[in-house]
């Protein structure tokens, strides 16, 4: 008998301790962001960042999952174009959609991920202009911590967004940048010969 009296007086301590760290220190939302400068004006950088197919070809999760399904709908680099995707265990399945651009300033977009688990969160790429041929670019992506569960292994860092995305976040920066400036430069490099021919 006292060892059931132990054990439910545990358990009551327990989940009072618990529901204390869900009321006051458990995450209650998320937010990664990481930030890279590209050498190329704002221009060069925003058409690779505005349309959801040119993201194909800096999107870290394509190299996770070169055989992705993706299917792509409406005007692209516009408001309300779609991008649907269904690959792998590590990129899962989803669906991204633009919900508001401001020319060479930034790029809103809703995520709708449908497994491995079911979720959404928002995704922010902004573009600052440091001079007339270098740009920063930052990419944010945030969402709530919904269940109890989520938040319980948000504090315990079971899971830990800036771990999981963070680098991936990072790897496609670093592509785009090689992308954009590999571009920019070849523009650039045949403005004097073209100038000449004239």
């Amino acid at each position: 008998m006292n060892v059931l009296k132990f054990l439910a007086g545990t358990a009551l301590i327990l989940g009072i301790l618990l529901f204390l760290l869900d009321l006051f220190a458990a995450p209650k939302a998320y937010s990664v962001t990481r930030t890279q400068t590209i050498d190329a004006p704002v221009t060069a950088v925003f058409s690779h960042v505005s349309s959801l197919e040119k993201t194909a070809a800096w999107s870290p999760w394509n190299k996770k999952d070169p055989n992705m399904k993706k299917e792509y709908a409406g005007a692209p680099g516009e408001v309300g174009s779609t991008y649907t995707w269904d690959g792998n265990e590590e990129v899962g399945s989803g669906k991204q959609e633009i919900v508001k651009i401001v020319p060479n300033k930034k790029v809103e977009s809703k995520l709708y991920f449908y497994t491995p688990y079911e979720a959404e969160a928002d995704a922010l790429i902004t573009l600052k202009e440091k001079d007339k041929s270098s740009t920063q670019v930052s990419w944010r992506i945030g969402g709530r911590n919904n269940t109890f569960m989520e938040r319980m292994l948000s504090l315990f860092k079971v899971i830990n967004m800036e771990a999981a995305i963070g680098p991936d976040f990072e790897s496609g920066l670093a592509d785009l940048k090689t992308l954009v400036e590999s571009e920019y430069s070849q523009t650039t490099s045949k403005e004097p010969a073209e100038a000449g021919a004239n």
